[in-house]
């Protein structure tokens, strides 16, 4: 990625904490940022922002290369979907005008431990299908 878009968001997010005291740079939470976002907090903004930036330019190089239907979001970022999603949705639109025509952005409905549950998935499944 070039120098303008790069995120560190380790380094934003300690910059964060040491600006607004809220936690050690070593004990940074997304959530924490989520809800400083939520309360007006402009830093924690203009971090969302940043991150929301870097996450759409990411998509849309997938979407130049694979070509999508639809992009689903999940894990960590579900904790911030309401600060992340319109964000992302606005960056998209904007660097890819034709991608609300062509490709779908949601947000996963099975929750904050879907990497647990498709664990357990696989785990089943070769358990049923390798027995021994």
């Amino acid at each position: 990625m070039s120098g303008s878009h790069r995120l560190e968001f380790g380094d934003c997010a300690g910059k964060y904490c040491a600006a607004s005291g809220a936690v050690s740079r070593d004990h940074v939470r997304l959530n924490d940022i989520f809800e400083r976002a939520r309360e007006g907090d402009s830093l924690a903004l203009a971090i969302i922002e940043r991150a929301s930036k870097a996450l759409a330019l990411s998509i849309s190089h997938m979407v130049m290369l694979f070509n999508p239907a639809m992009i689903i979001l999940g894990g960590d970022l579900l904790q911030g979907e309401d600060l992340l999603a319109p964000r992302i949705q606005r960056e998209l639109a904007a660097q890819l005008p034709d991608f609300t025509e062509t490709t779908e952005l949601t947000v996963t409905g099975l929750g904050l431990d879907i990497g647990l549950k498709g664990a357990a998935f696989l785990a089943f499944q070769n358990a049923v299908n390798n027995p021994s």
